[in-house]
C-alpha cells in the first residue's frame, strides 16, 4: 500500500524542516576547557609523554574516560582556534 502524498507543507516550514534531527552530543562535551589546559600543561612539561599515559593521567586528576582519538582531534581544534586567534 502506497502511503498518501500530503497536498501541502505546514505554513513556513520546508521539508527539511520536517526531518527529525540527528541525536547526540555535537561536540567533545567531556573535554572542557579545564581538561585542554590540564592536556597542554602536561604535554608541555613532558612533550614525549604517550597519548596512553596523558589518558590515564586525565583519569586520575578528573575522573572521566577519553578516547585516544578525541583527545587527538580536540588538540587538533585548540591549535586551528588559536592560529585563528593569533592573526
Amino acid at each position: 500500500m502506497v502511503d498518501a502524498i500530503p497536498q501541502s507543507r505546514p505554513s513556513g516550514r520546508t521539508i527539511r524542516a520536517t526531518r527529525p534531527r540527528k541525536r547526540g552530543p555535537k561536540g567533545a562535551h567531556k573535554l572542557t576547557e579545564a581538561v585542554l589546559d590540564f592536556v597542554r600543561t602536561t604535554r608541555s612539561e613532558e612533550p614525549d609523554l604517550p597519548f596512553e599515559a596523558l589518558i590515564e593521567r586525565i583519569a586520575q586528576h578528573f575522573g572521566i574516560c577519553v578516547h585516544r582519538r578525541t583527545l587527538e582531534r580536540a588538540l587538533v581544534r585548540s591549535k586551528k582556534k588559536r592560529h585563528r586567534l593569533d592573526k
